[in-house]
């Protein structure tokens, strides 16, 4: 009896982790902009898609609060955006049928992360979307942008 006892359990843990990504490999996350170069007076529209490649319905976080880009300096640090602290953070399932997208889109004209009226510096940046997943975070590839000074 006490061989069966070893013998089965890491047997149960082994078929276990078989998967360790699970559905959220089947979600695919794009963020695009509809301009290159933003300005404290001419912001840009942050679209971040998540798309259910699979072939089954996944459930995910559909609330679209905090923001779900971040922007990164050349080093690859979060610099932005600012976030709010009044921000209703509660779970919000989404259920994505088979190829299936569902879309964030935000106003975003280059403030950094230290508070609404703070800018980042002219400059190279790139943005990075993401949304949870079941079992972690998923994000997309970095894109690039310009943020420019306020005079065109």
């Amino acid at each position: 009896m006490r061989f069966f006892r070893l013998f089965v359990l890491p047997l149960v843990t082994t078929l276990g982790c078989d998967d360790p990504a699970g559905p959220d490999r089947d979600i695919k996350v794009t963020v695009s902009t509809d301009l290159l170069i933003v300005r404290r007076s001419a912001p840009t529209t942050i679209t971040v898609t998540a798309i259910n490649r699979g072939s089954q319905s996944i459930t995910i976080n559909g609330n679209d609060c905090p923001a779900r880009f971040e922007i990164l300096d050349v080093r690859g640090e979060i610099v932005g955006p600012f976030q709010s602290g009044l921000c209703d953070a509660s779970a919000r399932s989404v259920t994505l049928g088979p190829q299936e997208a569902l879309t964030f889109q935000y106003s975003w004209n280059g403030t950094g992360m230290a508070n609404a009226a703070s800018t980042l510096a002219p400059g190279a940046y790139r943005i990075r979307g993401h949304a949870p997943g079941l079992r972690r975070r998923l994000t997309s590839d970095a894109i690039p942008i310009a943020v420019a000074s306020s005079a065109p």
